[in-house]
């Protein structure tokens, strides 16, 4: 009892356990997806608002100082170091904007765009005059970049954003102070989106403590309603098993019973026959005839001992029906049980006869003889009692494959055959016919038949042979038994 009730909470937690779990991964799915598209769409916005904004704006004040500040050619030198000090002041925003990683001006000069960041180097290219500092090669992912879309820039005079890694901008915005378009303003910015990213994960792990917690404190609660109910529920099953249990002991002793009361009948009923022949022996002994009385009693002597033995072992030892000291010639066994008891009994009936086709090359077996007896004579007698009223023509069949090592016993009639509920298989591969407690007899008549389940059990159980029946065309029926003899 203790057993099945651990294997009941054991599923019940184990169910509990894979919902958890389940919805658990649905909400960690959910979130993840819920995350990315998140961050793709504050990646588009800023994008859209934020990257540009800044590179508008950074372009849009450089174009007003050289709109503003350089209306001529020719400035003197305060005016100079105004106009750089601005640009200077513009161009190192990198440095106070913790997003902007780079930032200079692709100014034209002599047929190329070079990259300036320096206010010096950028107000002499302006004023026409020979810059003191070119590095060209300072900038040199811009370059490339710069180059795949400079031609897009000047034609549409738009501005230009490329993304790397999802989150590397790199734009470029046309630099035309005055209308005219002299270069490009280039940026890179790198967003940092950890605050957001911080912010979101701080909500999620809040979520998802709160939904263990929840989900925890619903497990405690029915674990506890759960135990209780189950102890209430054990007191009932406990109570419930020791009736059925005494339910099942007494169906079994019943069974027990009426199986051995079975058995009983039925090998008493063989005995008093085989008793009633050697009483008719006796009457019939002569001087003449002694050594075949003798012979013939002494084998019915024997059968009614093998029965009695029968009678007192339920599992007889496998020594006493296979045995080296056995010797027994199948033939003659049979032959014996025809003539000895069949033949005696019905001896002035014409309603059936009997057939022999033995094979003379069969084996000697290591098998009792009586379990042969015990096999064979039950299936004759049922040839004989379910075709009583008709006449019929039983053939016993002997054959021996000596390739197999096989003795195949054959008895069949042409009688009316049998129930074909009877010849259905089970699970176990028994025909039906051959079960405790299935009778080919009519139950109305008070009969029960045991012939067919004791020759089945002595023949495959004991004997390790195997035993089938089947209907014959256009009529009768055939049992076969095959005997190994290896």
């Amino acid at each position: 009892m203790k057993k099945n009730n651990f294997k009941i909470d054991f599923r019940f937690i184990l169910i509990l356990l894979v919902v958890i779990i389940g919805a658990q991964l649905v909400l960690t799915f959910y979130s993840k997806n819920a995350f990315h598209s998140f961050l793709i769409n504050t990646q588009e916005w800023y994008q859209n608002f934020s990257v540009k904004r800044i590179a508008n704006l950074t372009s849009t004040s450089l174009e007003l100082i050289v709109e503003s500040q350089i209306t001529q050619k020719q400035l003197d030198t305060a005016q100079k170091n105004k106009v750089i000090k601005n640009f200077d002041i513009i161009l190192s925003q990198h440095i106070m904007e913790k997003n902007a990683d780079e930032i200079c001006i692709f100014v034209f000069y002599k047929n190329d765009f070079i990259p300036v960041d320096d206010g010096q180097t950028l107000l002499s290219i302006l004023t026409d005059e020979v810059p003191a500092n070119i590095n060209i090669n300072r900038y040199a992912k811009a370059n490339e970049l710069f180059a795949t879309i400079k031609y897009d820039l000047i034609n549409s005079e738009k501005l230009q954003v490329i993304v790397k890694n999802e989150n590397e901008f790199y734009i470029f915005v046309p630099f035309a102070p005055n209308g005219e378009l002299i270069g490009a303003l280039y940026m890179k910015v790198i967003p940092d989106f950890n605050p957001i990213t911080n912010e979101f994960i701080t909500s999620y792990n809040d979520v998802a403590l709160i939904y263990v917690l929840l989900v925890s404190s619903i497990l405690i609660l029915i674990y506890i309603v759960f135990s209780y109910t189950l102890k209430e529920k054990e007191k009932a099953q406990q109570t419930a098993n020791n009736e059925h249990e005494k339910l099942v002991e007494e169906r079994v002793d019943r069974e027990k019973e009426n199986t051995f009361t079975k058995r009983i009948y039925h090998a008493y009923h063989k005995a008093e026959k085989v008793i009633g022949f050697i009483n008719m022996d006796l009457e019939l002994l002569k001087s003449e005839n002694v050594n075949e009385i003798k012979n013939r009693v002494g084998k019915y002597s024997n059968f009614i001992g093998r029965v009695i033995y029968d009678m007192k072992y339920y599992d007889p030892p496998i020594n006493t029906i296979i045995n080296p000291i056995f010797k027994t010639d199948i033939n003659e066994v049979c032959r014996f049980i025809v003539d000895n008891l069949f033949l005696r009994i019905y001896k002035s009936s014409r309603m059936f006869n009997f057939i022999y086709d033995f094979d003379d090359r069969i084996p000697i077996i290591n098998v009792n003889e009586y379990i042969i007896w015990e096999v064979v004579e039950p299936i004759l007698q049922n040839s004989i009692t379910h075709n009583s009223e008709q006449i019929i023509t039983i053939k016993i069949t002997t054959k021996y494959d000596e390739l197999n090592k096989k003795i195949s016993l054959l008895i069949s009639d042409d009688g009316k055959g049998i129930s074909l509920e009877l010849l259905k298989i089970n699970s176990q591969g028994i025909q039906k016919i051959f079960l405790e407690n299935v009778s080919t007899k009519n139950f109305t008549s008070g009969q029960n038949g045991f012939g067919c389940y004791i020759a089945h059990t002595l023949a495959v159980k004991y004997c390790g042979w195997k035993m089938s029946v089947k209907n014959l065309s256009p009529k009768g029926c055939m049992f076969v038994i095959e005997i190994s003899t290896n």
